[in-house]
């Protein structure tokens, strides 16, 4: 999914279990204090792999104004640059 970021903004990502490319998901409303219960049907950005995935296999990510490179999400949808992951 792409979508502007918001500097301080919280977001759930995934790590794509095919090409292990780190994707975001949605913003999370919690600001990192929990996990969904719920299970996301989701289709990478980068190879199109579709799975699901739930609150144990997704992560947390607070935007910074200059983010870690090795993060591997899709960073801003005016760049539509996308980071591999390691």
């Amino acid at each position: 999914m792409v979508f502007p970021f918001i500097i301080g903004q919280w977001y759930l990502f995934y790590t794509c279990h095919y090409c292990r490319t780190k994707q975001v998901l949605l913003r999370d409303p919690t600001e990192g204090k929990a996990y969904p219960e719920a299970t996301y049907a989701a289709k990478c950005d980068f190879c199109s792999f579709e799975d699901q995935y739930d609150g144990a296999t997704l992560e947390h990510y607070q935007h910074a104004e200059h983010p870690p490179s090795k993060i591997g999400i899709v960073l801003d949808c005016t760049l539509q640059s996308r980071l591999q992951a390691d």
